[in-house]
Parts: structure tokens; sequence; C-alpha cells
């Protein structure tokens, strides 16, 4: 048994080994807190300062140009600042404010950066009468001018979705921060990151609850969750974000924090693209910059942060507006507002605009082709983390008119369709303005605001007859032929390369003798075409459609003549685009100019113009176009057309009703549709009777010109018969057209028109005579 003072001894000596291993545990501890710590701060430090945020390019749509004269009337001008995002006021005061008495608009334009000019926000009064614009005038004196702030339709974001508009302090309402500090965080202004109490109060719910059921975060806790870390909730995962949000408020002083949440906070959905911070909000729920919400806007913002899924004010607006209430009510009772405004605020709806309005729409096909254009020139990461401005070419209003009429023919289709299928029908739109190849619009599928495969620039279909104008263009360049030659629409053989022979057919099985081209072209005969392009020669014809804009040559095949090619929406854009400018090669573009993050240009896309084709041939084969839609198979597009307006086109079908295409154009317009499924199943549709329909619907709601062509020297214009081809004049001939036909050619006269010995005076007596004696 030892003694009692060895046993103390032993003690004591135990009892400094523990002391000595705690102590150097708790050492060790310290040390690793402090690496923690240190870890973290270097985070904080390192990831906050300098520039916060991957900032996307942000793309604009063309901007609206006012101007006296400008086909704008009142009722136009009003809903063109609605789209735009202005609010009407009884008096305006600030930018982005109108105000309307009968035909005169007062409005104060808002301050923008163009490409080539800053353009300072201006108080204007402009009256209009119900079709254009009467006066312009600020401060009394007129302004020749003016281009209304561009759209913002959307960004070209990096793969994981995030997007955002960053604000400055000076963009932001007042009402906003105190808002947010009234609801998310009354100790915002007080406390050093965290809020002791709220996490006390939080711990005993949770440990109740036996999980976490209550955060307890601050402002900067929430700004640290999202910029930071992930979104699982556990008790480290809280240690770590509150250590965080004390450290970042050691570094940043508390407006800063207060700004950098309001860029940063998560806000919402759009598909892939996560709408992240208020100035983005803004424009997403609103349609208007974040410095013009009302009272009423930005307590639904406010809302919309303890949950952008649950309270989202499209899907659940009855949720939503308990929750602004709420938030109303929460701002009255700590003064930042009085009762009388809450209440007033509390009536009045929600204001959201509609998903799939143009100013709450996104663009998908439209962006990706503004960013495959955009990566000839600049890196991914500079399109998605430079904070470029992007200027394009999209028109608003002709993008969302084709969108409508896309969408609404195609459910006409499908509802006339006896027997249903399980897959819809698709389709695509391209629009272009044919003097600049500017694409002004573009509709990817039958969803415009989905985000996925892009039919206008990757669906590689056949074209059918589309191709039948080239064929007819090379014709005429080879001087042999004319609009009023005459060529047989009757059975053909042609030996194909592995010894078969080809017997092609027209679409009604039968044939129709000897026809003039011009309603070989207007009816759309395979027969004479197929017969045409032989005489030409094949390589001839694949050289046209090189030369017309065609990235590769087609291979020499016969049934090349009657369609057999694949390609894009829009490169039949590209090569309907020479006809529409009277033979230029313009090659098709979507951007304008780009500024970098300063505002400085960077690049400006010149407009590229190469002539392509004789003037004079363009001339012939556009007025045999024009035939097409007067009495060919374009012809049922007249009643949805304005009357007089002067277009032309033509339709395309592929082999077994598989696509369905029409192009065609007026004097600024040129709209390619394709309708078709995605399998490539037949559609029982022609060129005709699917894609005409959504054609004529967008072009008789579009404004736009009627085609005007001047005739070109060494042309002469002549009346023939449309089914014979017979030279003849009005009296004598049935069904005349006039077609262009080099100066001094000799054409067929029908029988019993032939001129009399005294001329035209004698055929003048005639026809007095006859009319006489009838």
């Amino acid at each position: 048994m030892p003694k009692p003072n060895k046993l103390r001894t032993t003690l004591k000596k135990f009892r400094r080994q523990i002391l000595i291993g705690g102590s150097l545990v708790v050492g060790l501890g310290l040390i690793a807190l402090l690496v923690w710590i240190l870890y973290l701060d270097r985070i904080v430090t390192q990831q906050f300062e300098g520039r916060r945020w991957t900032l996307p390019a942000q793309v604009y749509a063309e901007p609206t140009e006012l101007y006296v004269g400008q086909t704008f009337g009142a009722d136009a001008m009003e809903q063109e600042l609605r789209r735009l995002g202005y609010h009407r006021v009884d008096s305006p005061k600030n930018a982005g404010s109108y105000s309307r008495r009968g035909s005169r608009i007062d409005v104060v334009s808002r301050r923008f950066q163009f490409p080539d000019a800053v353009q300072e926000s201006l108080p204007l009064t402009i009256t209009a009468d119900a079709k254009s614009i009467v006066s312009i005038t600020s401060r009394g004196e007129d302004v020749p001018i003016l281009r209304l702030d561009p759209l913002l339709i959307g960004s070209i974001f990096p793969l994981h979705g995030e997007d955002r508009a960053v604000v400055t302090p000076e963009e932001v309402p007042a009402m906003l921060p105190a808002a947010l500090k009234v609801v998310e965080d009354r100790k915002f202004d007080t406390h050093h990151g965290v809020n002791v109490g709220a996490i006390i109060r939080a711990a005993w719910v949770n440990v109740r609850a036996g999980q976490i059921e209550q955060g307890g975060s601050t402002l900067t806790q929430q700004l640290v969750k999202s910029y930071f870390l992930d979104n699982r909730r556990t008790f480290g995962r809280k240690i770590e974000e509150a250590m965080m949000a004390m450290l970042l408020e050691v570094h940043f002083d508390k407006q800063d924090l207060l700004n950098a949440y309001i860029n940063e906070i998560y806000l919402g959905q759009d598909g892939r693209r996560a709408i992240h911070g208020f100035g983005l909000a803004s424009q997403f729920y609103f349609g208007k910059p974040l410095a013009e919400l009302q009272l009423h806007e930005v307590a639904l913002l406010v809302a919309v942060v303890r949950g952008p899924s649950y309270y989202d004010p499209r899907r659940h607006p009855k949720r939503a507006k308990i929750r602004r209430d709420l938030v109303l009510t929460l701002m009255a009772e700590h003064k930042v507002i009085d009762d009388k405004a809450a209440r007033q605020a509390s009536q009045r709806p929600l204001g959201v605009v509609r998903e799939g309005t143009q100013t709450g729409s996104y663009y998908p096909a439209y962006l990706d082709l503004v960013r495959r254009t955009l990566r000839r020139d600049y890196r991914e990461e500079d399109l998605t983390e430079a904070g470029l401005r992007i200027f394009s070419t999209l028109s608003p209003l002709v993008q969302s008119r084709a969108e409508a009429a896309l969408a609404q023919e195609l459910d006409r289709l499908e509802k006339a369709r006896k027997k249903k299928k399980p897959e819809p029908l698709e389709g695509v739109v391209v629009v272009t303005s044919p003097s600049s190849g500017e694409v002004i619009a573009m509709v990817g599928g039958r969803q415009a605001t989905f985000e996925g495969f892009n039919r206008a620039l990757d669906a590689r279909r056949s074209i059918g007859s589309l191709v039948k104008p080239v064929i007819y263009l090379a014709a005429m360049e080879t001087d042999r032929f004319n609009a009023a030659s005459i060529i047989e629409d009757a059975p053909i053989e042609v030996k194909l390369a592995n010894g078969k022979t080809w017997k092609p057919q027209n679409y009604s099985q039968e044939s129709y003798g000897p026809v003039p081209l011009v309603r070989a072209l207007a009816q759309s005969m395979n027969l004479a075409t197929v017969r045409l392009g032989m005489d030409v020669g094949l390589s001839k014809v694949t050289r046209e459609f090189k030369v017309l804009g065609l990235e590769k040559e087609p291979p020499e095949l016969p049934a090349l003549l009657l369609g057999s090619l694949d390609v894009s929406p829009l490169e039949v854009a590209q090569l309907y685009n020479a006809f529409a400018s009277g033979g230029f090669n313009t090659p098709l573009r979507a951007v304008r100019a780009v500024l970098d993050a300063e505002g400085k240009p960077l690049k400006s896309f010149a407009l590229e113009v190469t002539p392509v084709a004789s003037p004079q041939a363009v001339y012939e084969v556009n007025q045999m176009m024009v035939q097409v839609m007067e009495r060919g198979t374009g012809a049922s597009a007249r009643a949805n057309l304005p009357s007089g307006l002067v277009v032309a086109g033509k339709s395309g079908t592929s082999s077994d009703y598989r696509d369905s295409w029409f192009a065609g154009f007026s004097g600024s317009h040129l709209a390619v549709v394709w309708i078709g499924y995605d399998d490539n199943t037949p559609t029982g549709l022609t060129g005709s009777s699917g894609s005409l329909a959504v054609w004529s619907r967008l072009m008789g709601s579009i404004p736009t010109t009627s085609l005007s062509m001047t005739l070109p020297e060494g042309l002469q214009e002549t009346s023939i018969e449309y089914l014979t081809g017979y030279a003849a004049k009005p009296g004598c001939g049935d069904e005349l057209v006039t077609v262009a036909v080099p100066q001094g050619t000799q054409l067929p006269i029908k029988p019993g028109c032939e001129p009399t010995v005294f001329g035209e005076i004698g055929d003048r007596a005639r026809e007095w005579w006859q009319g006489v004696t009838r």
C-alpha cells in the first residue's frame, strides 16, 4: 500500500500532466480557431474587394426614334412608353413618367448612354394625331429627333445561371434600405454582423423542434450565405456564416454591405436564369429601373426576399399581396412611411408585368444569335463576367408580333386536325431588314421564352420549293431566259450517276404543257423547274446558292432542283435577303455596337454590302415572286394583308409534307417561317396551308411598306397572258400580267392581237367602234 506522501505526489503529477495536456489542447484549439478565422478572413477580403460579381453582358434592343412625321399616333406613342416601363402620372416630374391629355403627351425621358453619345433626361411635350407625330418640344424648343432608352432584353450569363443588374446607392430608392431593415434586420445599424438575441430565440425554436426551423439571420448573414456559402442548413454552417458576417463588418462599412446585399440577394427564377439583386428584379417583375419604383412595388420586392418561390407574385398573387401588405404595415409601425401612405399602397394591385409581355420577356433564341455573333471577337469570360453593354438590332414590337402570329396559327392548325399527335407542332420565324441585313426578330420555337434547342439556327431541314427563285435567277443571268420565256411543263426523265432514272412529278400529278416562266414559278411547277435547271446546268445553279450567301455550295444533284437541300431558317433568310435587297449580299447581323463596363466603345459592326447578282435578273425574279402572291401559291395571304400592299414571296414543301416553309418580303421587311415536327414526321401541311398563314398574319400586323422596285436599265415592261405567255394588251388577251424583259425582246403575239396597219391610233379607233356597236 503506497504511502500518503507518495500518493499525493503522484496525484499532483497527474494533475500537472492533465493541466499541461489540457492547455496544449486548448492552445492547439485556439491556434486552429485562429487559423480558421484567418482563412475565413482571407476569403472574405479577397472575394469581396474589387469587382464583387461576375457581371453578365447586358443586351439592349434597338431604340425607338421619335421625329415629326413618324407613324406613331397618340395611342401607339402611349403604348410604346408603357412597353418601356414608363408610368402614367398626373404631372410628370421624374424620369420614366408621363401624362396624357388627348393628343398631347408630356414625358420625362430617361438618361441613357448610347454607343455614340449620352442622352440626358429631358422633359418633352409630344403631340400626335391618330397616325403620326405632329410636334416634339422640350422647354419650348423644337426637338428634331429623339431616341427613347432601349429595352433591356436580356443578359449573357454564365453556366451557373446567375444574372444581375448592379445598381449604385444613388439608383436605390430611399424606401428600399429602410424597408429591408424594418422587415429583415431592425438591429442592422447597431449589431456587428450577428444579432445575439435573434440567434437565441431561433436556437430555442430549433432545439424544441429538433431541427433547423428558424435562422435569426441578419442582413449581413444573409449576404454571406448568398455570396459565399451554399444552402445547407446545419449548425456548423450557421457558425461559419456568423463568423464571416462579423469579419465582413470589421472590413466594410454598413452602407457598403447594404448596397452589396441589394445587388446580391436572390429574388426569383426565370427558367435557367436566376434573378439576383433588386436592380434586375425590378426589370423582371415591373419592367422598369429600380430608381423608378413606387412604394407598393418596393414593398413587394421586399416581401419576395423571404421566399422568392413561395411568394412568387405571378404564381401566388394572393400570398404575395398578403406579405406585401404586411411589409407596408411594418413600415408604417416603424415610421418609415405614414399610415395614409401604407393604406393607399396596400390598395394598389401588385403591378407585376405578365410573363411574355415585352417589358418582362426574355428572348433566348435571339440572345443565342447575339452570343454566337460575339464569340468571334470576345472570350466567353468577357461575355459573362466583364459587364459589357451590347446594342442589338432586335425590334421588340416585331418580335412580339412574330411570337403571337406563330403561337396563334400553330394552335389553329392543331385544333383543325382530326388526328391528334402527342408531339406538338413546332415553328420558327426569322425577320430581317433587307437594306441593312439586321435581324430584327427571331422566334426559335413554339415556346418563345424556353431556352433549349434553337431551331432558327440549328434545325437544318429540307426547304422544298424555296430553292426555285435561285434556279430562276441562275436562268435569268444566262441572258437566254426572261419572265415571258416559254418552258415545257411536261414529264421529264433524268439519268442519275448511279444509273437509275429520276422521274419528278408536279404536286397536282398533272402537267401543263408550254407555260411562261412567270406562271411556272407562281404556281410552283416542278416539271418546268427541273427542265429549266437542267438546261441552265447544275453547276451554275449550285454556284448561285453560294454567291447568294449560303456558306457551302450544295452538291450537284438533280434532286436539288426540287428542294433536296437541308438548311436552317436563318440561312434561308440570308439567301432571300439577296432578293429583297435587289441583288446584294449583306451578311445578317444582330449586333450594332459593344461598350465596356465604363461605357467606352469596343467594337461597332459595320454594314457590309456586296453585289452578287445582276439588277436586271433580280428585278425579273422579284417581279415573278410578286405574281406568286397575286396569282400563285401565296395568293391566300391577301386576306391578312393591308389592301394595296405589294409583297413578293415563295412557298416551300418538303417530301411527304414534313416541312412547311414560306419566305417573303415587302419593301422594308423579310420574313421566313418554318413549321414542322421535331421528329421529322409528316405534318400534312404545304407551305401555303401552313407557314403562309403565319407569314401573312405577321406581315399584316406590323408597320411595313410596299415593295417598290425601280426598273433597271436594259429592261422594258410589257403585258403578256399569264396562262400562255403571249404578248397581249388590255381588250385583247386574257388574265394579263406585267413582266420585265430585256429591251428589244420580240415576244410571240396572241393571234388576233396583232397591231393594225394604222398602229396604236387604229387600235384605239377599233376599240371605240366596237364599244359603239355593242
